[in-house]
């Protein structure tokens, strides 16, 4: 599989009583003029990621974590990789989230989706956010 490469995408920041949210960040190097129609993938929607049951027990509050998710044509997750875990069980509920997530497809210069990686995305956990 290669690696992402493309623009900045927005995500859906998710609160609750227990929040989470997810965002992207932009990868080094840009598309090219040639590529306009080429775009990575980009979250269509998110669920909320609850707390785990670890950090529960310990009383942490926020954490955040830095993942890719590599996306089919159809726009479904089919891996994902984490790039910071901080431990305490965030890692593993944040890759669940984003499994269960649904994309945008990325797509090829001619326009056609196609499978690859997302920009890194970061799914930050803080507890007691309320909604905007």
């Amino acid at each position: 599989m290669e690696r992402p490469s493309g623009a900045l995408a927005t995500l859906l920041l998710l609160m609750a009583t227990t929040a989470c949210g997810a965002t992207t960040a932009a990868m080094p190097g840009g598309s090219q003029p040639d590529a306009a129609r080429e775009r990575p993938p980009a979250v269509a929607s998110w669920t909320t990621c609850l707390f785990p049951e670890e950090a529960d027990r310990k009383g942490i509050d926020n954490a955040t974590v830095v993942l890719w998710v590599h996306v089919e044509p159809d726009g479904s997750a089919r891996t994902v990789q984490i790039l910071h875990d901080p431990g305490n069980g965030f890692g593993r509920v944040a890759a669940l989230c984003a499994m269960r997530a649904r994309y945008a497809p990325g797509k090829d210069r001619s326009g056609a989706p196609r499978a690859m990686w997302t920009p890194p995305i970061t799914v930050n956990f803080v507890r007691g956010r309320e909604r905007p």
